[in-house]
């Protein structure tokens, strides 16, 4: 989803905002055909749902350069958490977000700390807008997996 905005800012040549709704489970994009930050009418807006079972949470793992906040992003749209990629393919500021799954998450809510393993992390890089992703494994994070 990360990836999509960040082509769609380039090809079309506006900011794209991906706002983060961790209660609904959900990344809004939102077209900003006039940059100005407000959806109006006649903006594209689109939701990708997560995948049944995964949360917008941390789990036990050690945090990331950006932060051990569920999501780092300090711009805001709507009230939500959100990041901008603009159409030289850079975004607002680097940052990210961690998911994990109900499960893992049910784990160590109950004290059984073996949700740090089913834990993954999607940073942002300011000067590229390039998303990478986190695996947090064996007492550590793994890139690219």
């Amino acid at each position: 989803t990360f990836a999509h905005a960040q082509r769609e800012a380039v090809s079309l040549q506006m900011d794209v905002w991906v706002a983060v709704d961790t209660v609904n489970r959900t990344l809004r994009l939102h077209e900003d055909r006039n940059n100005d930050g407000v959806i109006q009418n006649g903006e594209r807006v689109s939701n990708a749902p997560l995948d049944e079972g995964v949360l917008f949470r941390t789990s036990g793992a050690t945090a990331l350069a950006f932060g051990a906040a569920v999501c780092s992003f300090t711009r805001t749209q709507g009230g939500l958490p959100a990041i901008v990629f603009h159409r030289d393919g850079t975004a607002n500021e680097s940052g990210g977000l961690y998911l994990t799954t109900a499960k893992a998450y049910a784990q160590d809510q109950a004290g059984m700390s073996r949700g740090a393993f089913k834990q993954r992390a999607v940073a942002i890089d300011q000067a590229t807008g390039r998303a990478f992703w986190w695996t947090y494994a064996n007492g550590t994070w793994v890139s690219g997996k």
